[in-house]
């Protein structure tokens, strides 16, 4: 198997991504993924609550309705960084650290080949790099691998639809331009 220069930055954004994950540990980096979406979700339930907190401070309430969101997002994420660092604490001093961090690897590579994923399921939809996806596809074997993941779990998702769809009208009003000389 021979890699080709796609196969190589591919692999260095990988590599990135796995060293990261083990460097931080597998409960870090979960926890900040949970962290995330947890904050999102409880600052759409209860941000509107920490209003009357901000109301002597600003005057203008659009700006009221972000700091209110914003504090609540980051007091979820710094309490969930709290637990995670705690957890992580726990783990080594149960001396499974190793485990953590070879779990931390895992998920590193997982991460990268997501966003590679994501990447190419960007660009694919610009109609000029079809047949450049196409040639990579059969002379790469990591574009292969992100090729699946995209195929298999990002164009599932409602999203796909709505990008395919502007991909088409992207593709009509390029065949309808005339060209420039």
């Amino acid at each position: 198997m021979i890699f080709t220069p796609i196969d190589i930055i591919i692999f260095i954004i990988l590599l990135y991504f796995m060293i990261n994950g083990a460097r931080k540990g597998f409960i870090k980096e979960i926890s900040r993924i949970i962290g995330i979406f947890l904050g999102i979700y409880i600052s759409n339930k209860i941000g509107n609550q920490f209003i009357p907190f901000f109301e002597p401070y600003i005057g203008y309430e659009p700006l009221l309705y972000v700091f209110s969101y914003f504090s609540v997002f980051l007091i979820v994420v710094f309490i969930i960084g709290i637990i995670a660092s705690l957890t992580q604490k726990f783990f080594e001093f149960i001396l499974l650290g190793w485990l953590n961090k070879i779990l931390g690897l895992l998920l590193g590579l997982l991460k990268g080949l997501i966003i590679v994923s994501l990447v190419i399921f960007t660009l694919e939809k610009f109609p000029q790099t079809l047949n450049t996806f196409k040639r990579l596809n059969n002379d790469s074997f990591l574009f292969q691998i992100c090729n699946i993941i995209k195929n298999n779990f990002i164009t599932n998702f409602e999203f796909d639809k709505k990008t395919s769809s502007a991909k088409t009208k992207l593709e009509n009003y390029l065949d309808d331009k005339p060209s420039t000389p």
